[in-house]
């Protein structure tokens, strides 16, 4: 696991977490931040590991040891005054776990154990995504269904089943849509069911990875065919970036809206809001 920082002149530093020893047997498959700037991994031998900003291991954590973690996103409570004595349900920090045999798990903050197992799809759970008022869950599977979930993990309905595997999915900045990455196709799925979902091709190759700008509304994809694009909310292209030397796996915005991440085999890209490239 590698920890990068961005400098002001958009330039990356890496620091390699656990280089003092091995923790994952295995390759590294999902990461992600709480607020308290404590580092999540999970990867394919089964293990889910805390670290500190330092790189080091916190501790192993037991939740979904029966199962492969395929991908993970905490829900963080708005309100920084809750402790763990005093949090509802409503307002706890829960992490959601997609797994290879088919359920998501919830952990609760503070507790470090798994709290809830839903039985979800047919296959993979590939994506799970949280809306930004944590009152909705979204997960995508290999059975090619989109599913929303309450926060406390009751089904509430299938907003879309597909003819291709879900491989990711992101809410619109006001969570009133997904966009949905399955084939070659980028997919727009209200969550009115009079409105029609809007459907186009996006990549020569699967689109591995999606993700929306809460700020300015504009849609970030990677795909197979070794191209980042983007695109406005209606499908019209606005960006597409020279070919990588690899598939392009994982894209994120910061949460200022002025850059995006993207990553492929061995490479790192930091990127403006234009899609134009200042590291890598």
């Amino acid at each position: 696991v590698l920890l990068w920082a961005t400098s002001h002149s958009m330039r990356l530093s890496v620091s390699q977490l656990g280089s003092h020893q091995v923790i994952h047997t295995k390759g590294v498959v999902a990461v992600e931040w709480d607020a308290s700037n404590t580092l999540f991994s999970c990867a394919d031998d089964q293990t889910m590991w805390r670290w500190n900003l330092n790189g080091e291991p916190l501790g192993k954590l037991t939740v979904a040891e029966d199962t492969s973690v395929t991908a993970m996103h905490w829900l963080l409570s708005r309100d920084k005054r809750q402790t763990a004595a005093t949090a509802t349900q409503a307002t706890k920090d829960v992490l959601v776990l997609g797994c290879s045999d088919g359920t998501f798990r919830m952990m609760i903050k503070g507790v470090g154990r798994q709290e809830k197992r839903v039985e979800a799809h047919t296959g993979a759970v590939v994506a799970v995504n949280w809306n930004s008022e944590g009152t909705s869950l979204a997960t995508g599977g290999e059975d090619g269904a989109v599913k929303l979930w309450s926060r406390s993990g009751q089904a509430r309905s299938v907003l879309m089943q597909l003819d291709h595997a879900i491989l990711s999915l992101a809410w619109g900045p006001d969570a009133d849509s997904l966009v949905i990455a399955t084939g070659n196709d980028l997919v727009i799925r209200p969550l009115q069911t009079s409105a029609k979902p809007l459907r186009w091709r996006a990549h020569e190759g699967a689109v591995l990875c999606v993700h929306w700008s809460s700020v300015h509304g504009i849609i970030l994809s990677g795909g197979e065919d070794q191209h980042y694009k983007l695109w406005d909310r209606y499908g019209h292209l606005l960006f597409v970036s020279p070919r990588s030397q690899g598939a392009i796996t994982s894209v994120r915005w910061s949460s200022d809206g002025q850059y995006f991440a993207v990553g492929s085999f061995n490479m790192l890209r930091l990127c403006d809001w234009r899609g134009w490239s200042h590291s890598c």
